[in-house]
């Protein structure tokens, strides 16, 4: 791969493992994320915590730190390289360098890599994410929702390589949420 490809791949892991989560709570006030509701350090626990206004202000913001920069490399990439970037992105969310690899589950970044590197698998998974948010109000549920179709999805859109691609990229998701499983089957996960 040229040189280009492997320091943009780098870049983008370096831009995943930028952590809003608790930035935002430290500016609000509201403390030590790990310390409450669920200890993650995503949107949901924010949202938990903090209301739904700050809740949002971080999935907007890891929603964009994925969307961005996977855009761009698609545009100025090859591809190979442009879906190593997308990987490379929601693996610094969910092992960031720069919070001792304890990061977030990377449903809102996984999403926005999806809609940046094939718009209608993004929309037709973020589509599923609300139906079942709304069904269940689940946010883990919802997820898990998503991310199992998203491959499906792109097998019958996009094919080839991305739908190899959002198979490991939903495994990665969906092993990150296997707290959230274990609670959702004793009846024990918490609604937003």
């Amino acid at each position: 791969m040229h040189v280009t490809g492997i320091s943009s791949i780098i870049l983008c892991y370096l831009i995943g493992s930028v952590v809003f989560g608790p930035a935002v709570a430290k500016i609000a006030g509201i403390g030590n994320l790990r310390d409450k509701g669920s200890g993650n350090i995503g949107a949901t626990n924010v949202a938990r915590i903090g209301g739904r206004k700050l809740g949002g202000i971080v999935l907007a913001l890891d929603f964009l730190k994925g969307f961005i920069p996977v855009l761009l490399a698609k545009i100025y990439l090859p591809y190979d390289a442009a879906l190593m970037c997308g990987f490379a992105v929601v693996l610094g969310h969910i092992f960031p360098l720069f919070a001792k690899f304890k990061g977030g589950k990377g449903v809102a970044t996984g999403l926005a890599v999806m809609l940046a590197l094939s718009w209608p698998v993004g929309v037709y998974s973020a589509v599923l994410w609300l139906i079942f948010f709304w069904k269940t109000r689940i946010s883990s549920i919802a997820a898990i929702m998503a991310f199992i179709m998203a491959p499906f999805f792109s097998f019958f859109v996009a094919g080839g390589k991305f739908t190899a691609f959002c198979f490991i990229l939903s495994a990665l998701v969906i092993a990150r949420h296997h707290e959230n499983i274990r609670r959702i089957l004793k009846g024990e996960e918490g609604k937003l």
